[in-house]
């Protein structure tokens, strides 16, 4: 699985500029302007989509006792097809802000 997330992140930091590797909470991540919108932790991916649903995903929750982080979801290895499609729409909503 990470060497899928990996060839997303290389073909992204090829097509768009100011796209770079990352890191967030120690896992290999993808940025623009050095923000954030998509990491891979335990055979998942995580996108910033700002969405209230997706099939399949839930929403990050990295603290025991808080609610989860609005805007990120958790999308499972089963569903790897749709994680490139997803990285493209999350670097759309950073870029456009």
């Amino acid at each position: 699985m990470l060497d899928y997330f990996e060839a997303i992140q290389n073909e992204m930091e090829a097509a768009y500029p100011g796209v770079a590797a990352g890191k967030m909470m120690r896992s290999p991540a993808i940025t623009y302007r050095s923000k954030v919108f998509a990491f891979f932790h335990q055979n998942e991916m995580v996108f910033k989509l700002y969405l209230d649903q997706y099939v399949g995903a839930r929403f990050l929750q990295p603290f025991k006792y808080k609610k989860p982080m609005k805007g990120w979801l958790i999308v499972p290895g089963d569903f790897n097809h749709d994680w490139a499609s997803l990285a493209i729409c999350a670097y759309q909503n950073l870029s456009e802000k």
